[in-house]
């Protein structure tokens, strides 16, 4: 399956090759191509993310978590190749991850046609709704392995690239002469290639404003809203994945499956945002609710929030990305690349857990594994702390080592304390 993806990519980027006619070839990290008339241009870039892990099951007296020992090792995270341009006015884009095993339109990530409209851009086909700050962020230029929980990772339950129409503005605010204004609207399917569309839909809108705005200070303001409606039996959830493996341990924290005939579950989540740069000090806040209901059930209410904070030993300042109210990576200062310390820690839990409700709160993974006996799950929340090290070597390899420590707390029934070592090494162009 894989070589049918390898196959169908190249004899795409050859494709934009020959329509561009090969007129004028530059490189700027990735490979561009652009036509003698200004009408096409196409550019071809990718990413490695090359991971390992090292688990550390809690081997305490009321839990033991020791099928995650065999879960650890080295893997492919991501392995992407892109192809973007303009053709007579439209955008494009096409995103591909080798690493994801299923078939090709399964591993589809960002695949669009935009176009200018009102002032802001407009996307058909396959994106991400503007939801949080950390999720919006590049995988790329996050600080650690994995997205905090007010994302897709968490409180989202795995809902990130939707198939959909999407539209995102720009415009100069009051104090500042840059784009220091963002704003976000989507309607989508609770889909993504490689799955049917008949599942739900989803509404979501975003708005964010950075009214300090300077090369080495910012500050960030945003918020967020999205109502998703699943059909057709499909369920909501909400979970955290403390740390990433395979096969590694997740946590459902709230979960809700309608029937074919109909009850269909829906989550409405609201999200705010914080953050802000001071030369190589780098901090952020996120918190989210989501309320999800369903006829015929008592409704529960899901609250979450993140802090992390970085801070360049080299000096170099975290800029912030106007175009999506994001952030990314500062280039190196020096050229033994930069260094990076940083520091998470988040929080979630189930505000309106039903007494005893095993199969709402319950680690998912990894198989076979069940809470211990001897006391009703009465509780269900989990916490992480997490501390890394990101080495920039150049703007295109970076090298990330992660420490993270969970905690799953399901009250009467007591708790587990999973820890990971994590590391990647990631190349972009």
């Amino acid at each position: 399956m894989n070589r049918l993806k390898i196959r169908g990519i190249a004899t795409m980027l050859l494709a934009a090759a020959w329509a561009a006619q090969a007129d004028t070839t530059s490189t700027t990290g990735g490979i561009v191509v652009r036509s003698e008339d200004g009408q096409f241009d196409a550019a071809i870039g990718g990413r490695i993310h090359f991971d390992f892990n090292d688990l550390y099951p809690d081997k305490g007296s009321r839990f033991d978590s020791g099928a995650v020992d065999n879960t650890g090792g080295f893997f492919f995270r991501r392995l992407y190749l892109t192809l973007g341009g303009d053709l007579y006015g439209w955008r494009y884009y096409v995103e591909e991850d080798l690493a994801n095993t299923g078939s090709p339109a399964a591993g589809l990530q960002d695949a669009w046609i935009g176009h200018r409209l009102l002032g802001g851009l407009l996307f058909i086909g396959q994106h991400k709704p503007w939801r949080s700050f950390d999720e919006i962020t590049s995988n790329n230029e996050i600080l650690f392995l994995e997205r905090d929980v007010i994302s897709a990772n968490g409180i989202f339950g795995g809902r990130d690239y939707q198939d959909g129409v999407f539209y995102k503005y720009q415009r100069k605010g009051l104090l500042h002469g840059a784009d220091n204004f963002f704003g976000g609207w989507s309607v989508y399917s609770l889909a993504k290639g490689g799955q049917p569309s008949t599942q739900g839909l989803g509404y979501n809108a975003r708005l964010a404003y950075a009214p300090l705005l300077r090369d080495r200070a910012w500050l960030h303001l945003g918020g967020s809203w999205s109502s998703d409606h699943a059909d057709n039996g499909n369920k909501l959830s909400a979970g955290y994945t403390t740390y990433y493996a395979r096969q590694g341990a997740a946590q459902t924290v709230a979960a809700f499956t309608g029937t074919a005939l109909g009850a269909n579950p829906h989550a409405d989540t609201w999200t705010g945002e914080l953050a802000g740069a001071l030369g190589p000090l780098y901090l952020n806040g996120e918190f989210a609710e989501a309320r999800f209901s369903q006829p015929g059930q008592s409704g529960q209410t899901v609250d979450a929030y993140a802090l992390q904070a970085s801070w360049y030993l080299t000096g170099e300042s975290k800029p912030y990305r106007a175009e999506d109210a994001a952030i990314r990576a500062a280039r190196p200062l020096h050229s033994y690349g930069a260094l990076e310390l940083a520091l998470r820690y988040d929080h979630e839990r189930n505000r309106d857990l039903p007494a005893g409700n095993a199969k709402v709160c319950a680690p998912s993974a990894p198989a076979g594994f069940t809470p211990p006996a001897g006391g009703a799950i009465d509780r269900c929340s989990l916490s992480s702390m997490a501390v890394g090290v990101n080495w920039y070597l150049n703007p295109a390899v970076r090298l990330m080592l992660d420490y993270t420590r969970g905690e799953v707390d399901l009250g009467s029934a007591g708790k587990d304390q999973p820890r990971a070592l994590s590391g990647r090494v990631q190349l972009v162009f």
